[in-house]
């Protein structure tokens, strides 16, 4: 038996997407675009185009519940990089400092290729608490929190693009339809 979707929820993950969103095309005009898949009734999302990065927001809210669901904040560094195993040391190096969130790398099935990727996400239940009363001060700390968050991956990731496309032959995401999918494809597992 399938249930009615819960249409609260997909408000609040609208306006939490929207809230992100127009934050960052304050912070970096003209950098940010939809996503090919904001068609879909289960997607919610948003793409900034910055520094040679691709950063990809979203909500998939397939199975989501109420304080059960997250934004993923996922941004890709390079794309059809054939140095997979040194692709995979310099992940490795730059995660052991990290607090907050992972680089991963993704390797084509033939292991021929691979793609660097920065995951970070907010929780849901940050959201909820912001919308529930954004005018607490400490709630309002929330919202500050959240957008550093999906701030973080826009502003942080533009040098490691440099420094791996100094090193290696993989490219960069472009700000195109294919690229948003793959990026999508990639950091949904």
């Amino acid at each position: 038996m399938t249930t009615a979707p819960d249409t609260r929820l997909a408000d609040l993950v609208a306006r939490s997407v929207q809230f992100c969103r127009g934050y960052l095309e304050r912070m970096y005009p003209g950098c940010v675009g939809d996503h090919p898949l904001n068609v879909l009734p289960t997607f919610e999302g948003f793409t900034v185009h910055h520094g040679g990065a691709l950063t990809l927001a979203y909500v998939e809210t397939t199975e989501a519940q109420p304080g059960n669901w997250s934004m993923q904040i996922s941004t890709g560094i390079t794309v059809d990089a054939p140095e997979v195993s040194e692709t995979v040391e310099w992940v490795n190096e730059l995660n052991r400092p990290l607090r907050i969130g992972k680089y991963y790398s993704a390797i084509t099935q033939d292991r021929s290729m691979c793609a660097v990727v920065y995951d970070t996400f907010n929780h849901g239940t940050l959201f909820e608490a912001w919308w529930a009363n954004p005018d607490s001060p400490a709630v309002s700390r929330i919202g500050t929190w959240v957008l550093n968050m999906v701030k973080n991956n826009v502003q942080s990731t533009p040098r490691d693009c440099a420094h791996a496309h100094q090193r290696w032959s993989g490219r960069p995401f472009q700000n195109t339809d294919a690229d948003k999918m793959k990026l999508f494809a990639i950091s949904s597992g």
